[in-house]
């Protein structure tokens, strides 16, 4: 399996066409084993096989350029944690939301 994702300025269209031409040779390595891939000597083609396997996400995902795996999966634990903290006190009053708040070690590990 492939997963290939992109985010562009631009129509879908207008970018498979971009991507066709400016990668070439290297798209045809990265999709040349995919079933019935038409290659970029053929760029209406490979527009229209990219859009044949189009499955729109409806979110962005974004990577963590520059940041290591243990930084990756310390923010996962944190968001884990806030998610935890924020449904476990929804019903508090502002000030005992505050004080829980201010009782957290958030800088901790696990």
């Amino acid at each position: 399996c492939l997963f290939f994702a992109a985010e562009f300025d631009m129509f879908v269209g207008g970018y498979l066409e971009v991507l066709c031409t400016s990668l070439g040779e290297q798209a045809d390595e990265i999709f040349g084993r995919c079933v019935g891939y038409p290659g970029t000597g053929a760029p209406a083609a490979f527009v229209s096989w990219m859009l044949d396997h189009r499955v729109p996400a409806g979110f962005s995902l974004h990577g963590n350029p520059g940041a290591t795996a243990d930084e990756v999966h310390s923010s996962l634990e944190l968001r884990e944690r806030i998610i935890a903290f924020a449904v476990e006190t929804r019903g508090l009053e502002p000030a005992a939301l505050r004080e829980r708040w201010a009782r957290q070690d958030w800088e901790r590990r696990g």
